[in-house]
Formats: C-alpha cells, structure tokens, sequence
C-alpha cells in the first residue's frame, strides 16, 4: 500500500516588524539601502601608521640609531608598516607571516629572539596573539617595543582579559580615535550605559563606537532625505556635515571628500598603561591633553607578574 505524501511544510508567516508597510519595515528598508552608500565615516589616514613609528620612537629616548625592526603581521598591514620604518630610519631584520589557527608559535618567537628587534610590529587576531603571549613568556623574551594596529588591539574582549596579567602593558598602536578622551563626552557616557546593558557590563571599545557612529550617521542620512530612494539617500550622504557635538567618538565631524571618506576624521596612537587602559600618545596636542606618561621599555613577564592584580 502506497505511503500517503507528507502534509506540505507551511509558508512561514511574514515577521510584521520587518514588512515594508510597517513604519519598523520602512525603516529597516532604509538602513538596508543605506549600508550600500560607498561612503566611509572612520579615519583612512596613511598618517597613522608613520605616527605609529613616530611614537615609538619617541616613546623612549633609548632606542639605538637605526633601531632595528621586525615586522609579524598580514601582507596588507607589512606593507605600510615596512614603509615607514624605512621613512623612520628603522632597520628591518625580520619579517614574519603566521597561518591563522596557529597553536604553537614556539619557532617564531625563537626567530624573534634570534634577530633581536628593538620594535616588533605585531597584527595578530585574539587567539593568535594569546598563543605568542605564551610562548613569548615561556621564552622570557620581550622587545622594547610592541606596536600594533587593529586585530586583537582592536577586540575589547582581549583587551579585558590582558588586566588580569598585565599582558598589554606597554603595547602601543593606532586606533581610530582617542577612547580615553571621548569617554569624558556627556554622549559617550550615555550610550555607554546602554551598550553595558547588552554586553554583560564591559564598556564600548573603538570597534563598537565605530559601529555606533556609523549607524548614527545612516540615521542622520535618511532623516535628512526622507525617502530611500537609492539617489537622495546618496545626496544626503555626500551633504552630510555633522559636527563634534554630534558624535560620540573623538572626531571633528563627518564630512565626506569627493572620495567619499571622513576627512574630519584622523586616527590617533595610544599605549595601555598599568591601569589597562589605553592612553593617547599621538598626534601630539591630543597626547598633552591625555597627560600619560608613555611606558618604556615595555614590561618584562617578571615586572608584569609582580604587579599582578
């Protein structure tokens, strides 16, 4: 006897928050068209990175002339780095790549010794930089000095987890603002008591408050053109004009160049101190107002064992 067919699976029903005669739709529809505008409301600056080598070479007054470099990082990231430690007078005396899912960096770290970099210019993603942590401690080595940009010096997770062994005392990188500046703003502590809601206590990071600030901004681009259509959304993008009152980060605004990208915004350098926070050490006037005295040479894993909270 044949098998009757299976009751045809129902058509879920349509989520009426997201349907487009629903205000919430409309609205949802609107950021959709506006995520595909080609404009950029964080820093594209290739300032930074030379900033970065500015800084840490005036992050100590004891750094041999040419100070030797050493680059462990991804091609794009090697590149301006390797620029502008030719542009700083840094001699370069190893350049590294690592695989992504590394377990052991043991070999590196030994290469690294080998070669003894005064600075070592790390981009490593969170569990990578965790696995040369290790090995590094076992090794007992540590350069003079740690820069970086974006990976884990970006993830506020990482950052959190460094304060129960001092693990990023003393690194210093480029970051798309000044945290330690903007979070005195009146509109960052505000938001930020929203966003701890949300994520189990911890403050925003620069990864969010970039993310925040572009969203504010697609708001700021559909109310001002009240329509999505895909030409007055892009109209209103190119006019926008929003000033530091505005923001909730440490820009000057967004207003976008013919390019597309925020020229009000510029990034800066910063190094986490003791407090395991990050403090700003470049551009200069920025620094001054942060009043941080940068750390030099970076800590050794006995100095950072011994302050041990």
């Amino acid at each position: 006897m044949t098998e009757p067919p299976p009751p045809p699976t129902p058509t879920p029903a349509a989520d009426p928050s997201t349907s487009p005669s629903t205000a919430a739709g409309r609205i949802q529809d609107s950021l959709d068209r506006a995520q595909n505008l080609p404009h950029r409301t964080g820093p594209i600056d290739p300032r930074d990175a030379n900033g970065m080598a500015l800084a840490a070479r005036l992050a100590s007054n004891a750094l041999p002339d040419p100070a030797l470099f050493s680059t462990w990082s991804g091609a794009s990231q090697t590149k301006i780095a390797l620029e502008h430690a030719a542009q700083a007078g840094f001699k370069v005396v190893a350049d590294l790549t690592t695989k992504t899912g590394a377990t052991t960096l043991a070999s590196e770290v030994q290469r690294l010794q080998s070669a003894n970099p005064d600075i070592l210019f790390f981009v490593q993603y969170p569990a990578e930089s965790a696995v040369f942590q290790a090995d590094a401690k076992r090794a007992g080595w540590m350069p003079k000095v740690i820069a970086t940009s974006n990976g884990c010096y970006s993830d506020q997770t990482w950052l959190e987890a460094q304060k129960k062994t001092n693990g990023g005392a003393g690194w210093l990188g480029r970051d798309p603002t000044a945290i330690d500046l903007a979070s005195k703003k009146p509109s960052w502590k505000k938001v930020n008591e929203i966003y701890k809601k949300y994520s189990r206590g911890q403050d925003m990071g620069e990864l969010a408050m970039r993310e925040i600030t572009g969203m504010l901004w697609m708001a700021d681009t559909i109310n001002r053109a009240k329509s999505v259509e895909p030409a007055v959304l892009a109209k209103a993008a190119n006019d926008t004009n929003m000033t530091p009152e505005m923001m909730i980060i440490d820009y000057k605004g967004i207003r976008f160049d013919k390019k597309q990208q925020n020229e009000l915004a510029s990034g800066v350098v910063t190094q986490i101190g003791w407090d395991d926070e990050k403090h700003t050490i470049w551009p200069w006037d920025l620094a001054a107002q942060a009043n941080f005295k940068p750390i030099f040479p970076s800590p050794s894993w006995q100095e950072r064992e011994s302050r041990k909270k």
